[in-house]
């Protein structure tokens, strides 16, 4: 089977065993059980796909054939962030967490496509300032799991208040911790990997849908 539909239909699977798993509400109770299985599905996406990329050849070979400015441009879906902000002024989210993680996945997925547009230069591909693009973006992620977590109601919820995260934890919200932020983090994962083994050049398919 080739690499591209295979991991298709993965990622297929992967977001109806998400979405099964927020209408079911396993994310949802007391005690450490939702913050926990929300760090596993952060996780446990990268660890697979860590092993695959170290074990499995034309897998490895696959993603390095992948092109840099889509999968960048990929991230500006992060701009649905902005509905936390939205849910805080509704009173459903706590405003320590919907303006820190709202206003980075707004910033990150606004400025997607000016770093994508970077690479149609044709000068040294910059590979300093997509780095830190791609640094800034993962922060922002691990910032929005950290401060969910915190001031969620389970025993870890540190700055816990009356508002808390339920609609995260149950759909629509569920899925963007059960399948947005680990995809988002893949994909910046990926772009981390594509840059360090171009060798701080543009390549050619950087601009070309493949696969």
């Amino acid at each position: 089977m080739k690499p591209a539909p295979a991991l298709a239909g993965i990622v297929v699977l992967w977001f109806l065993f998400s979405l099964s798993t927020v209408l079911l509400g396993v994310f949802s109770g007391d005690g450490l059980q939702p913050a926990l299985l929300v760090v596993a599905s952060v996780l446990l996406p990268l660890v697979i796909f860590c092993f695959a990329y170290a074990t499995a050849v034309p897998f490895r070979r696959y993603i390095l054939s992948l092109p840099l400015r889509w999968l960048i441009l990929a991230q500006t879906v992060r701009v649905i962030g902005g509905v936390f902000v939205v849910y805080f002024f509704m009173g459903l989210l706590p405003g320590l967490f919907a303006f820190p993680a709202g206003l980075g996945d707004v910033t990150i997925g606004l400025t997607a496509p000016l770093v994508a547009l970077i690479l149609l230069s044709r000068n040294p591909f910059p590979k300093f300032w997509v780095v830190t693009w791609n640094i800034l973006g993962v922060l922002d992620l691990v910032t929005a799991v950290t401060l969910g977590i915190l001031t969620s109601q389970s025993p870890l919820g540190l700055f816990a208040s009356k508002i808390g995260i339920q609609p995260l934890l149950s759909f629509p919200l569920g899925l963007i911790p059960a399948f947005g932020v680990p995809l988002t983090l893949l994909l910046h994962v990926i772009v981390v990997i594509l840059v360090q083994t171009k060798e701080g050049t543009c390549p050619p398919n950087a601009f070309q849908i493949t696969g």
